[in-house]
This record gives C-alpha cells, structure tokens and sequence, in this order.
C-alpha cells in the first residue's frame, strides 16, 4: 500500500510526518515512459536515491510480522508494508553530477522488523522500488542496486499527507487511474530476493540472509538464504589450479502454474555443466557444476518456502546461453 502525495483544500485535515533516515537505496533510471506534461522532465540513466525512512504515524499492516505468518500472505500478495512516497527532487551526486532523489517512509516498528530479518529488507527495498515507479512512470534498474554508506541522502524534509489518504489503500487507486486512463498496466508487485555483496551487507548489518521462509518459525535459523559449498581440498585446488564458480542468485514470484522463479548466472556456459536436484528432507535445491575440467567443484544449495509441496513434479528448468543464466521455475 503507498500513499502518493497530492494537493490539497484548506478544509481538508492534513497529518505533517517527520521521516527519520534509516538507510539509502541507490541505482540508476533505466527508462522514463510517457510522461504526462504535468510531470517534471527526468533523464534516462541517471542515477537515483531513495532515502528509507520512517515515522510512527504511518500506518502499519494489520498483522504484525511473523515469518511462518507473513512470507506465504506476501507470495500471495496478501501483505504489504504502507509506504508514503514523496514527489521526486533533483540533487547532484558526488561527481557533481545530476541524480534524483525520493523519500519513502514507513511505520517505526516496520523498521525494527527488517532490521531482525534481512529477507523482509530485501523486499521493502523492492517495493520502494515500485513506488517511485509507479509515482513517476519510470523504470528504475533492479540490476544496479547498491546501498551507500549513508543514512541519508541530502536533507530529508517533512512530508504532509491528507489524513483521509492513510485510511486509504492509495495505490489501488493510481493503478486504477493508470489502467483506464493511460492505457499502460505493468506489473507492479514483484518479490525479488536481491543479493547484495559482502561490503554492501557489511554497511547494512554485517550479517548472512535467512532464508525466505524459515522451517520453523520459533526457532531462529543461522543458515543463510543461499549457501556455496566447496566440495574441494585446499590442496586439490593447488594441484588442479582450476577457476571457482560464482553464482550469483536472483528470485522473484512468478504466475500461472508457477509461484517462484530461481535465476542464476555463473561462470558456467552450458546447460550440461549444471545439475539440479531437490532434496525433499531439507526442502532444499541443490545445484552443482559438472564441468570439473575448467572449474573447482561448486554446490549451491537453496532453502525453498514450505508452502511448496510436489516440487519435483512442477520444476521446469532452462538454460539462456548468451546470458549465461539458468532458469528455474517452481
């Protein structure tokens, strides 16, 4: 649910939010649609902020986070954290150059939860995303995120809101307005589980993902969403003097007869070089490269949600060779 900022009558009750700056999302604008002439004119790759932040004025969902609850409500697109977006503004970045810059504030204790579970950070992020996509009829990149050591990007100002707005779910609204007026539906809820790299988890809390959903929900796991496994002595590596693999994963939901998309890139250029299996006691996919002629021996093992059942029966795995990208879909 977002709440866009829009004019409003002396007679109409406003609500004044103080954000407070938690951490910044960066990237780059990959495209810019057609735009109403109302709206300011924006620059295809350039590249763009989002302060996260929050108040406790914004609303919150009307269940409280709890893993076992949450995860299968937001695959199903049943749960969402409100988020106010303010209107874009330009700013220079560090080169001097021209960037842009959003707000999206949510509810205090939002922040404390995706402060405790990294996989519900990863996709507030996500929605932040489609909110300014959506505010804006943009595109903003999901393949150049980073997160800067900052807790702000520039001053963060008040932000004021109609009071009727936050009893409103606001985004159904525009999506509607965009469908009829505009002529031009997208996508707009997608649950991608972005990895970010070692440094840039470093900056943020210096800790490994959970998985997406845990196994059990009162016991708090330690394993990580992916994990690489190197199947190899130290000292056969030396013998061998072969190259690692590195396997960078991506999920995002999918529709039809599938959920849940895996993708993943590695150094592997063949569909014979993979081997896929899932591991029904665990509730695992494990994904190992065959190619031990060019490359150290790599296994990747994936904790899939529990609301999966007959995996092996509904995978569909494919291979897109000039992106070197395996595609599995369940």
């Amino acid at each position: 649910m977002d709440f866009f900022l829009r004019p409003q009558s002396k007679a109409e009750s406003v609500i004044t939010i103080n954000p407070k700056p938690e951490f910044v999302i960066k990237s780059k604008l990959a495209s810019v649609q057609n735009r109403p002439l109302d709206l300011p004119f924006l620059e295809a790759g350039a590249k763009v902020f989002i302060n996260l932040c929050h108040d406790p004025q914004v609303p919150k969902p009307d269940v409280d986070f709890d893993p076992a609850i949450v995860y299968p409500l937001i695959i199903n697109d049943q749960w969402e954290i409100p988020i106010i977006t303010s209107s874009v503004r330009q700013d220079k970045d560090k080169k001097g150059a021209l960037c842009y810059v959003w707000d999206c504030c949510i509810n205090s204790k939002c922040v404390q939860w995706i402060r405790k579970e990294y996989q519900l950070r990863e996709i507030v992020v996500e929605w932040c995303l489609e909110s300014c996509d959506l505010c804006e009829l943009i595109e903003i990149s999901r393949d150049k995120i980073t997160f800067p050591k900052l807790k702000s990007k520039g001053s963060i100002a008040p932000l004021e809101i109609l009071s009727e707005d936050l009893n409103n779910d606001y985004k159904k609204e525009m999506t509607k307005i965009l469908k009829e007026d505009r002529d031009e539906p997208r996508d707009l809820i997608e649950i991608r589980g972005n990895l970010m790299d070692d440094e840039e988890k470093a900056a943020l809390a210096g800790a490994e993902l959970p998985p997406l959903i845990p196994r059990n929900a009162a016991a708090k796991s330690s394993k990580p969403l992916i994990e690489e496994v190197d199947a190899l002595s130290i000292e056969d590596k030396k013998c061998k003097k072969l190259n690692d693999v590195h396997f960078q994963v991506n999920m995002s939901k999918e529709s039809g007869n599938h959920k849940l998309r895996i993708d993943i890139i590695s150094e592997l250029n063949s569909a014979k070089n993979y081997e896929v299996q899932y591991n029904p006691s665990s509730n695992e996919l494990v994904i190992k490269n065959t190619n031990l002629q060019e490359f150290n021996e790599k296994i990747l093992t994936i904790p899939l949600p529990d609301i999966f059942v007959d995996v092996e029966s509904q995978m569909q795995c494919s291979f897109i060779k000039s992106e070197k990208k395996l595609s599995i879909k369940i």
